[in-house]
């Protein structure tokens, strides 16, 4: 398909062609993020795996925010090649409101488990700086509960998302109409 195609269209088919027309240079930088993710994140966690003083309750958490990036480049590479091949008309557009629900949500959570364990390595570090003593006492309980928090809340933000898109989908829209501009993911 040629880039004069799309200059009078009013589908969301056209309107994706016209964005990542106009955009490419965007479209190649996150696509080249989500990828360089993919193979610098495990990287991280062999390192963390492998080294005996890399094994703290910081480095734990560390290790999870590696992961969560992990996800954040998966689910941000899949989405731009979906983004891609829809706009060269091998997949169908998004018709429904839930299969943009649905399609946003690996997103979404990734987003939200990397901030949330961003938070976490915060508050752990600022735990560590403000009672160095009972810190090292109880370093790994500290990491542990930081942990099971910054991974409950993305958990419970994402299921309350599909459960009320499930239950009213037409309360949803607003939501994904912002969640396909935050993650620059949808049509």
């Amino acid at each position: 398909m040629n880039r004069t195609n799309v200059t009078n269209g009013t589908s969301a088919l056209a309107a994706s062609m016209a964005w990542l027309y106009q955009n490419e240079t965007e479209f190649t930088i996150l696509f080249g993020i989500g990828l360089l993710a993919l193979f610098t994140n495990p990287l991280i966690m062999w390192t963390i795996w492998r080294q005996k003083p890399l094994h703290t309750g910081c480095f734990f958490i560390i290790a999870q925010l590696a992961l969560a990036d992990f996800i954040v480049g998966a689910a941000f590479t899949g989405t731009m090649i979906k983004r891609f091949i829809r706009i060269e008309g091998y997949l169908g557009e998004i018709i429904s409101q839930l299969q943009c629900a649905f399609e946003m949500a690996p997103n979404y959570f990734s987003e939200s488990a990397s901030l949330s364990l961003a938070l976490a390595l915060g508050c752990e570090r600022l735990l560590a700086a403000a009672m160095p003593i009972k810190f090292m006492a109880h370093q790994w309980k500290i990491a542990y509960a930081a942990s099971v928090v910054a991974w409950t809340i993305p958990i419970l933000d994402c299921s309350t998302m599909l459960i009320v898109m499930n239950l009213s989908p037409s309360k949803m829209v607003n939501f994904c109409t912002s969640a396909m501009a935050v993650t620059k993911g949808g049509v």
